[in-house]
């Protein structure tokens, strides 16, 4: 059985940043100042990496469910009565739930009414095949 190999570069990486970590935004104290440092450029680096023109072309957030929620509400102005939101079975219910939320519980507090539908897929071949 081959051993799996440690990465390298990140475990240095951990063991630097233990000895000079502090909390980020919240501190004068010099290793709080470097890690603030080094959190800001890490949005330089992802910026970079995807070809962003500069870090206030990016969001980042803690994972998908945060960031379809943040997403959902800063559409949520935007629907009108008939509007349809349609996403698929293949989506994970991450994707599904807060739409559905929008849907049938917050657009009707506003007196607009908007459907969320879901596209059916045919599992063997991924193709969509109807929308309930």
């Amino acid at each position: 059985m081959q051993r799996a190999r440690r990465p390298g570069s990140i475990i240095r990486f951990i063991k630097k940043l233990v000895t000079q970590y502090d909390n980020v935004h919240r501190g004068q104290s010099l290793s709080s100042i470097l890690t603030t440092e080094k959190f800001e450029s890490s949005y330089d680096t992802i910026a970079q990496f995807i070809g962003a023109p500069s870090r206030k072309n990016i969001i980042l957030y803690r994972n998908a469910t945060e960031a379809i929620n943040s997403v959902m509400y800063s559409l949520m102005t935007e629907f009108k009565n008939g509007d349809n939101v349609i996403t698929t079975f293949m989506e994970h219910n991450s994707n599904y739930v807060p739409w559905y939320g929008l849907c049938k519980e917050i657009l009707p507090k506003f007196g607009i009414n908007a459907e969320c539908r879901i596209a059916k897929f045919d599992k063997e071949t991924g193709s969509l095949t109807s929308i309930i």
